[in-house]
């Protein structure tokens, strides 16, 4: 016993249903009510008061089990995992934890998950596309000291991949940036204490400095949380906590600058130190002049000595002084660097992995849940039940007392037995998650284990004539098709009980024969049980048979002997057979077992219904209806011809699956599809899972819509009007149409008049109405008569009515099956169809004639770093040392530039198939770039693969176009394209008006030099309007010079793409426009609902209903262009700019109005 169970428990309330006297006095007090005069007597002598006692002290039992925590109730069976996952009952950590959504999360969940490597991490939102297009993130990364830089490149691919496994719904990643160091020089003169140790109080300022430039994002465990007095809902309302749990409010922003006075005032704090009497800190070599640091884009400022090894050079870049009683003191500079680095251990976060709360013992088996000791073992001896029933000696009177008290005794300790069952599979009443194909049973009962039933000869069960069962079951067989699921479990065990009757008789007359077959003497006593007159005959012949072969025994003859033993077995089986007739022809009581009980409840138990109603409140527990998808289920094609049972459990399945998934569809809902994962062809998001579940969609293996195998169960022929005949039909002289070759008898042939044929055929061929059989000769034909109106089409002639009922049949399978393969749809994020960005771009180095190029670079960077590079590059190629030639695996060969230290810079833009060759090529571009370097202007010598692309636009605040260039250009820098855009722009005389037809005139800006460089989108039909939009515009730009040039909203459109508003937070659903649901006004305007319903509110979406033909051209290029996403390859850029805008020119021309 454990220290905890051992309380003293003061002036607890117990439960009434616990407590023995309070139940008494109610029991007693309501058979007063009821019984008035009749019943007098309430002492404790009275054989009644006896009784009451017995079922209150029964009621107390099963009060106190009845009353135990819901843990011990439900998880007594063990498998506690797995019964939370049945109740869709969900831990804390999955409850409260949110999907990662604002910023704060994301960077949440970049440092757990990389909390050995990343000291901190920014994520920074791009408002200022040079395209304008929204959504776009980066992220800048803190590695810590200990990671090496060739571990660079495969962090930055973690950390997208994990960005774009939460990524939301029309987010993207722009870019990941490893922050590099930039050592700082450190100087300072501090006075200490006498007694201070010089190398400690080092080794806290070179610490308190690192941690003031680059402070460590705490974790914290769930104690230390817990004992903050925080709530579980706040401390798990975070989306990652594998190595602890972190606190949004140190989630500092990047810092850019940092204040000399504010680390002067963080060293003063240290213990032991009086003064710092200077300090200077010093980037790049340069002392800092003033207060403030600035920190360099794309670096992080540290002084180098943690996680380094200790070494003594990491001191080079520090002049230390130290002042002790007025005399300079000296230092260790390697015992300054350990205690450094064990300041650092001591505080770096320890990664603590949470563990599982202990679990509760259980206090109660399921056999101490469930076991009942029937009451009337717990009565006196006077009332003749339990141990003491009367023997067959005592008084017929005697016997029948006690047989009726515990009749009605069993019926009390049938319910209570019933209660247990009930309460013991309370978890499988509550399964809503894993049910099986069939609704499992809501109701349970338990038979009482015969060796407590000393009444078990009373629970029987009554089987009726075999007659009878025979009519009943073939009453029902001709109601087959139209029965319902009552009828159907009543018609199985009628089946069952006729089964069981045949097996009971035959028992029953083999266990009587066997009684006499040693004592055919008397076995004239079975007259009494069987009454039949043949019975009695072959009875009568089989004694005298007896009494014949006494008589001839004793002269040993032996043939006479087996003749009268041939006789008897004849007889024998004669009267078996005529025994069983007459039982099979009367009712007879046989003992009950647990499946006639389960039968019993079976007939009361609404499973559907109930199952169904429970599932329906857990999903309203998490904020989800699921009626409006009964009808969508319903409706389905599929089901027809399905019986209720089975339609009721598909879609109960459908909506305990849907409840499965609730936690993380809703908490995922707005996660866009993780396209670095597998296949793209395997990717679905959370969005899409769930409008599938309330749908009813099945949950298909293959995200194709069309099959590859589905056009060959398909051969389309176009008819001209001589190849078809018109016909009359036999019956009501109606026409109808047919191929001119007749009509076949294996095949079936629909004639369409319409080009778009699957559409006609999945709308209205999986109808059973428009399909018609009639007799013609020999012949059954089935008739296609579209409600359209058109002529019917003669499909098919067979040679039985049951052959084309039977064909008819599977065509309308086939069409149902089809329809529910199709039923499907594509979340298309525009977001991902955007093109590469082209801020950043590769060099070609051109020959020295300009007309071939011969290198390219290796890595993407900005315009003005790549031109600084390529004529590195030039200089570099003059020289044959600086050259390399690396082979592949398919034996083809390219020439790489490489730098001094062995980085390569470029390669060959030729592939060559033999190292000689590609020797040959290095010595002829030696000659050329010797030849190059010389010119005064190599930049012409040099090509940058992103230029000339696009055309630069000028924006208001509304986004709306004040003008647009005119000639394509590559990307310039910001400041420089402004300036020269609001210099020309503030002048009235820079602007040219040009009356471009009569009434129609258009505004052009020129630059100094008098040439067009933009023109006003807006037309104007007078010179007045232009003149006064002119005046509009200078006024406008005047005054964003007052605020700098920055406050210009200047964009660029690439040439061949599409405007930002294509791409910003829009969503397209692709659905499939021929299949028989899709067809349905009424189940389009669901999906829509549902669509609206689940779409995360900071998306617009479109529908998108794409025919048979275009779905399959849709589908090849989004799942490709998936593919190319996934390499993310610069050099394909062309190829995926062409088929995104593919892809957008499907989806736009078939926008559901």
């Amino acid at each position: 016993m454990s220290a905890e169970d051992i309380k003293v428990i003061q002036n607890k309330e117990i439960p009434k249903g616990m407590d023995y006297d309070f139940l008494r006095r109610e029991v007693i007090a309501n058979t007063q009510n009821i019984s008035g005069d009749i019943w007098t007597d309430y002492n404790a002598h009275d054989p009644g008061v006896t009784i009451l006692e017995q079922f209150v002290y029964a009621l107390t039992d099963i009060s106190f089990r009845t009353n135990l925590d819901i843990e011990t109730i439900l998880f007594h069976e063990g498998d506690k995992k797995g019964i939370l996952m049945k109740h869709a009952l969900v831990s804390p950590e999955t409850a409260f934890s949110p999907g990662a959504v604002t910023i704060n999360d994301y960077r949440i969940l970049i440092l757990d998950h990389f909390a050995g490597v990343l000291a901190n991490c920014w994520i920074t939102k791009i408002e200022d596309h040079i395209e304008g297009i929204k959504g776009l993130f980066n992220i800048e990364l803190l590695v810590k000291s200990h990671v090496q830089s060739k571990d660079y490149d495969k962090i930055k691919f973690k950390v997208k991949k994990l960005f774009h496994a939460h990524r939301n719904l029309g987010e993207d990643l722009s870019n990941v940036n490893i922050l590099t160091p930039e050592k700082l020089s450190f100087s300072f003169e501090i006075d200490i204490d006498q007694r201070a140790d010089n190398e400690d109080v080092l080794s806290k300022i070179l610490f308190v400095t690192e941690r003031y430039f680059n402070p460590l994002v705490p974790f914290y465990t769930l104690e230390q949380l817990t004992s903050e007095g925080k709530s579980t809902e706040e401390i798990y309302d975070i989306p990652s906590f594998e190595n602890g749990f972190i606190k949004e409010e140190f989630l500092t922003e990047k810092a850019n600058e940092f204040y000399i006075s504010k680390l002067t005032d963080l060293i003063l704090e240290i213990r032991g130190i009086r003064d710092v009497v200077s300090l200077q800190i010093g980037l790049g070599g340069i002392p800092v002049i003033g207060d403030i640091v600035s920190v360099p884009d794309g670096r992080f400022l540290t002084l180098g000595v943690i996680g380094q090894g200790g070494q003594a050079d990491l001191f080079k870049d520090f002049d230390i002084r130290i002042q002790k009683g007025g005399t300079r003191d000296n230092f260790n500079i390697e015992a300054v660097l350990y205690a450094t680095e064990l300041l650092n251990a001591n505080n770096e976060p320890s990664f603590k992995i949470l563990k599982e709360p202990k679990e509760k013992s259980i206090k109660a088996k399921t056999n101490q849940l469930n076991t009942y000791s029937p009451i009337q073992r717990s009565f006196p001896e006077l009332y003749g039940v339990g141990a003491y029933i009367p023997s067959s000696e005592e008084s017929n009177l005697r016997q029948a007392q006690s047989a009726q008290l515990r009749g009605y005794l069993a019926f009390f300790d049938q319910i209570m037995a019933n209660h247990l069952a009930q309460l013991s599979s309370i978890s499988n009443l509550l399964n809503v998650t894993d049910l099986a194909k069939a609704p499992s049973p809501t109701y349970f009962g338990q038979k009482i284990e015969d060796e407590l039933n000393d009444s078990k000869e009373l629970f029987v069960r009554k089987l009726i004539s075999a007659s009878e069962l025979e009519q009943q079951i073939q009453e029902l067989n001709e109601l087959k098709n139209q029965f319902s699921d009552k009828e159907a479990f009543k018609l199985k065990m009628l089946k069952l009980d006729l089964k069981d009757k045949f097996v009971e008789v035959e028992r029953i007359v083999q266990n009587d024969w066997n009684i006499y077959e040693s004592d055919l003497e008397n076995i004239g006593k079975l007259k009494k049980k069987y009454a039949h007159p043949k019975n009695h005959d072959l009875l009568n012949q089989i004694i005298d048979a007896f009494e014949n072969s006494k008589k001839t025994s004793g002269h040993k003859n032996k043939e006479s002997d087996a003749i009268n033993n041939t006789r008897v077995n004849e007889l024998k089986n004669s009267l078996l057979e005529t025994m069983s007739a007459e039982l099979l022809d009367q009712d007879l009581f046989v003992s009950m077992t647990i499946d006639d009980l389960s039968r019993i409840i079976f007939i009361h138990d609404d499973a559907f219904d109930r199952k169904n109603r429970l599932i329906t409140h857990v999903l309203a527990r998490f904020g989800e209806d699921f009626k409006h998808s009964f009808q969508a289920f319903f409706e389905d094609s599929i089901f027809k011809g399905k019986s209720q049972s089975d339609v009721e459990s598909d879609y109960l399945m459908t909506k305990s699956a849907f409840l499965n998934e609730v936690i993380n569809a809703n908490k995922y809902l707005s996660k866009g599809v993780n396209v670095l994962n597998g296949e793209a062809t395997n990717i679905e998001s959370s969005f899409k899972k769930k409008i599938s579940y309330l749908m009813g969609f099945t949950q298909h293996s293959s995200p194709f819509i069309v099959k590859d195998d589905f056009k060959g169960d398909f051969i389309p022929k176009k008819l001209t009007k001589a190849s078809i005949n018109q016909i009359k039909r036999n019956k009501r002289q109606k026409k109808a149409i047919e191929l001119n070759s007749g009509v076949s008898s294996d095949k079936v042939t629909f004639i369409v008049n319409s080009s778009n044929y699957l559409k006609y055929l999945f709308q209205y061929g999986s109808s059973y109405k428009n399909y018609s059989i009639e007799q013609e000769g020999n012949q059954y034909v089935i008739y296609f008569n579209p409600p359209t109106g058109e002529i019917p089409t003669k499909l098919i002639a067979l040679d039985s009515k049951l052959a084309a009922e039977k064909k008819r049949f599977e065509v309308l399978q086939y069409f149902s099956k089809k329809n529910e393969s199709f039923n499907n749809f594509h979340v298309v994020e525009h977001i991902l169809l955007r093109p590469v960005d082209q801020a950043k771009t590769n060099y070609i180095l051109l020959d020295e004639n300009k007309k071939n190029g011969l290198f390219k670079s290796i890595t993407l960077l900005d315009e003005s770093s790549q031109m600084s590079l390529a004529k590195d590059a030039i200089l570099l190629a003059s020289f044959a040392n600086n050259y390399s030639i690396l082979s592949s695996s398919s034996s083809d060969y390219k020439v790489m530039i490489k730098n001094a230290i062995g980085t390569i810079l470029a390669k060959s833009i030729e592939t060559f198939n033999s190292e000689a060759s590609a020797q040959k090529f290095i010595a002829s571009s030696i000659k050329s770039f010797q030849i190059v370097k010389k010119e005064k202007n190599i930049s012409n010598y040099i090509k940058l693969d992103n230029e000339k692309e696009f055309l630069f636009q000028v924006l208001n605040e509304k986004d709306d176009i004040l003008f647009s260039g005119l000639e394509p250009e590559s990307i310039s820098d910001y400041n420089e394209k402004a300036n020269y855009l609001l210099l020309n722009a503030i002048e009235h005389d820079q602007y040219e008006l040009i009356e471009e037809s009569p009434d129609v005139f258009r505004i052009y800006l020129k630059d100094r030099s008098g040439i067009k460089i933009a023109r006003i989108e807006k037309k104007f039909p007078s010179k007045l309007e232009s003149k006064d939009h002119i005046n509009e515009l200078v006024a406008y730009f005047e005054k964003l010079i007052e605020k700098g040039s920055r406050n210009l909203n200047l964009r660029y459109y690439r040439l061949g793409s599409r405007a930002a508003d294509d791409f910003n937070f829009k969503l397209s659903i692709v659905y499939p426009n021929w299949t028989d649901k899709f067809n349905r006004k009424s189940y389009l305007k669901l999906f829509q609902k549902t669509v609206f319903d689940c779409l995360p509110p900071h998306l617009s979406v479109n529908l998108v209903g794409l025919d048979f033909d275009e779905m399959s051209v849709f589908e090849k290029l989004y799942f490709d262009y998936l593919e190319q996403l996934k390499n993310d390859s610069f050099e394909t850029r062309s190829q995926r700019l062409n088929a995104s805008n593919k892809i957008l020119d499907l989806l736009i021309a078939n926008e559901h109005q």
